[in-house]
């Protein structure tokens, strides 16, 4: 069962905090990554541990196999080379793996001004997103018996465009600082002609397969 209620007026943070606070109680143990993220209702009525009840019931069937600590969530993504960014085009859907830079519950990407991942997010900016790392086949003698180790990250989230010039050379910064320790320069023209994607994660759940240390 899927919940939902707006919260688009202020006499609802005291009308039904008590609900919120019962709610949050009932569905803790049925929902997966929200303790990596503040969600709207905490950044609009600064309540923390309440959410929405309509991002209530995302379960992970694997218990075993799901990752729940943000800091284990955080280092799978720390040490990806590249994100999978899912999008969708009209009625089909459209992947395209990417160089990212990741700071603050937030991803970055850099595009050139044209394409169809950039056509696509100008009509519909709602995207998804993944990240695996340590994949490594188990083999067995029984073909039914094989199987893959791995750790991998899932979210969602909205993504949108950068145009100031110093947001831009941050996130840029962002991004190299995933493969690199290094500082560096950025030629304005270059910059200017980059095409900077900033995607606000909105929801995200780790997973994990096989004997990994």
């Amino acid at each position: 069962m899927l919940l939902s209620i707006y919260v688009d007026a202020a006499r609802v943070k005291t009308t039904f905090f008590l609900a919120f606070l019962l709610f949050e109680n009932i569905f803790a143990s049925s929902r997966v990554g929200f303790s990596c993220l503040t969600t709207q209702f905490e950044k609009n009525y600064k309540q923390p541990g309440i959410i929405l009840l309509k991002e209530i019931g995302i379960i992970m069937r694997r218990k075993d196999k799901e990752i729940t600590d943000c800091v284990k969530i955080e280092s799978i993504i720390q040490r990806s080379v590249v994100c999978r960014l899912g999008l969708l085009d009209e009625n089909r859907p459209y992947i395209v793996p990417l160089c990212f830079g990741y700071k603050d519950n937030t991803l970055y990407f850099h595009s050139a001004n044209k394409g169809r991942k950039i056509d696509i997010l100008k009509r519909n900016h709602t995207v998804c997103f993944e990240f695996d790392i340590d994949c490594e086949p188990i083999k067995a003698d029984n073909p039914c018996e094989w199987g893959i180790k791995y750790k991998s990250v899932i979210g969602s989230g909205k993504a949108y465009f950068v145009d100031d010039f110093e947001a831009k050379c941050a996130a840029l910064d962002i991004i190299m600082a995933q493969y690199s320790d290094g500082t560096f320069d950025y030629p304005k023209t270059k910059v200017k002609n980059t095409l900077i994607i900033r995607v606000e994660i909105e929801h995200m759940t780790g997973k994990q397969s096989g004997q990994i240390a």
